[in-house]
């Protein structure tokens, strides 16, 4: 499950914009896993609204990745990762991996 209603719905050059601020985005599943990744020119954007804390937090990962590419996280506080790591970026069974992942000005709390 994901804080998106339908995650098939984001697409290159969407930015996702989460508002709650000093409130906690949580779930059991990942709270950000887009089935499409962005472009070159168009990468898909997930952040947290300027001047506010916005806590995803997850028992699993707050954010699956693996296979994607073009995708850029930002202004968001993580807490809480599975076995401390707060975004996947590979499934190894799968054989995928993700490329041009760009994260910034995030906190990651254990």
């Amino acid at each position: 499950m994901s804080i998106l209603d339908n995650d098939s719905n984001v697409s290159a050059g969407d930015t996702v914009v989460f508002i709650k601020d000093g409130g906690i985005h949580d779930d059991d599943g990942y709270i950000i896993n887009p089935t499409n990744s962005g472009t070159a020119g168009n990468p898909i954007t997930f952040k947290g609204e300027d001047s506010t804390t916005v806590v995803i937090k997850s028992p699993g990962y707050g954010a699956q990745l693996a296979g994607k590419s073009y995708i850029i996280i930002e202004n968001l506080t993580f807490q809480n990762g599975a076995g401390n790591s707060w975004i996947s970026l590979r499934n190894r069974s799968a054989g995928t991996t993700s490329s041009n992942i760009i994260i910034g000005s995030c906190i990651f709390e254990a």
